[in-house]
């Protein structure tokens, strides 16, 4: 549960504020507020595709993985790779960015993650065209990345995430890292592993409480 930052301030402190003081003041805790909401959960995973029909299953949510398909399959947002990756089967609650009915999209880095992609229905899934020439596919043992939704349970919110892997369709491949944006129906940028910096309105909120509180000293007797 997000704590209010007012709280732990004392509110007569706010009624002998001044205009001036009390916007500033209301921005600085905004400003604060924003930058510890928002979180982004980043694993740097180096975990193997086997190249054999068992693959390996990685639930992003929990970090755990498996070499069979867990009792949790139904309930948990499992992916599951195997043959190096050129097959990609996917729980009900891990939906990847496809095209089509069911090619999985190897999203460019750089671009954003959020509820305007087309993702695979609710439903356990699979991929074999994902692999190839094209711009949307990936290419043999070159990083690329999944944009995906999940549901760490059949009850909670969504989350927006990206994993970066390396197929191979004569041999092994890798999940080689993942991320997801811990604030539920935030977007996220794939490839990127941290909170961006402060928006440009947020800095120029930030320049505005400043300027306000160095006003107010220069103007106080």
């Amino acid at each position: 549960m997000k704590r209010c930052l007012f709280s732990v301030f004392d509110f007569s402190i706010l009624s002998a504020m001044n205009a001036r003081h009390l916007l500033a003041f209301v921005v600085l805790t905004f400003a604060i507020r924003h930058t510890a909401d928002a979180a982004i959960i980043y694993v740097s995973s180096s975990t193997p595709i086997p190249y054999d029909s068992g693959g390996v299953y990685l639930n992003p949510s929990s970090g755990l993985t498996a070499g069979s398909q867990p009792g949790t399959f139904d309930t948990a947002p499992w992916i599951n790779p195997f043959q190096g990756g050129v097959f990609v089967a996917s729980s009900g609650l891990f939906c990847p960015i496809i095209t089509g009915s069911d090619q999985i999209v190897n999203v460019a880095g750089g671009s954003m993650i959020d509820s305007s992609q087309t993702y695979a229905p609710p439903a356990a899934s699979g991929s074999s065209t994902h692999m190839g020439p094209g711009g949307n596919q990936f290419q043999v043992n070159t990083p690329g990345y999944i944009g995906f939704q999940m549901k760490s349970s059949p009850t909670s919110d969504t989350y927006y995430g990206w994993m970066q892997v390396s197929f191979n369709n004569t041999g092994g491949g890798s999940i080689l890292s993942y991320a997801y944006e811990n604030s539920p129906g935030t977007g996220i940028t794939a490839g990127f592993s941290s909170v961006p910096e402060p928006s440009r309105a947020m800095l120029l909120m930030l320049g505005l409480g400043a300027a306000l509180f160095k006003r107010q000293r220069r103007t106080t007797p």
